[in-house]
């Protein structure tokens, strides 16, 4: 007589399950941990004015962002050049008393009207201020606008992003809560997230020169502003 099999779990209930957990958790945080401990944050707010051959111009914040996101939120981006015209932003946010300044960008790109693509994640060999990996989100984004002669053109655009805690560096949002949640309870650690994105567009059929671009520009401007290296 062959044994029963074992039914695997409805992918609802499994979400379900997965749900509970992450709400307990998050309950036990707040239940057991003192929120008024001051938070370390793992970057520093101030980007050079130079980058290797690339050079910065500051980039400007909207009101509505600094509304949205708290009084309290700190902004640090720059617009970088290099002697052949090519572009990178960079960004930095760090969030305040108000922990729910650091979000998932998906929703504020579709908010913004861009359609995500795809997304994965590429790592990066960092090599100062030691050799460790930075696991980056990369998602490619486009949306439709008009060029000067009225005519609609699609634009395509790499947004790239990683969260940063006092100890702790992460890709994926779901990570981070979890994260904050774990330290919290056994560490007492209290995580002043950072938000790290850049934005590059990457010119058709030149994707690979320009993943490989981006990669270098990471190694060498992520050593001047954060700190944690995992």
């Amino acid at each position: 007589m062959n044994p029963p099999s074992r039914r695997a779990m409805p992918p609802i209930l499994l979400s379900a399950a997965l749900l509970v957990l992450v709400l307990a958790t998050l309950v036990l945080t707040l239940k057991t941990t003192d929120v008024n401990v001051e938070a370390t944050a793992g970057i520093a707010m101030e980007l050079p004015a130079r980058i290797g051959e690339w050079v910065g111009e500051d980039a400007s914040v909207a009101q509505i962002e600094r509304d949205y996101l708290g009084a309290d939120t700190k902004f640090a981006r720059k617009i970088y050049r290099d002697p052949r015209g090519r572009e990178i932003f960079l960004g930095l946010v760090l969030s305040g008393r108000d922990r729910s300044s650091i979000h998932a960008a998906e929703a504020c790109l579709i908010g913004q009207g861009w359609t995500i693509q795809d997304g994965q994640i590429l790592r990066i060999a960092m090599d100062s201020p030691k050799p460790y990996p930075l696991d980056m989100m990369r998602l490619a984004i486009t949306r439709t606008a008009r060029a000067p002669d009225g005519r609609p053109v699609t634009v395509r655009n790499w947004y790239c992003y990683w969260f940063v805690g006092k100890n702790r560096l992460t890709p994926r949002h779901l990570n981070r809560i979890l994260w904050t949640a774990f330290d919290r309870i056994f560490f007492n650690v209290h995580h002043r997230w950072a938000y790290v994105a850049l934005i590059v567009n990457p010119p058709p059929g030149r994707e690979k020169e320009t993943e490989d671009m981006l990669k270098e520009f990471i190694r060498k401007a992520v050593p001047t502003f954060q700190k944690t290296t995992g």
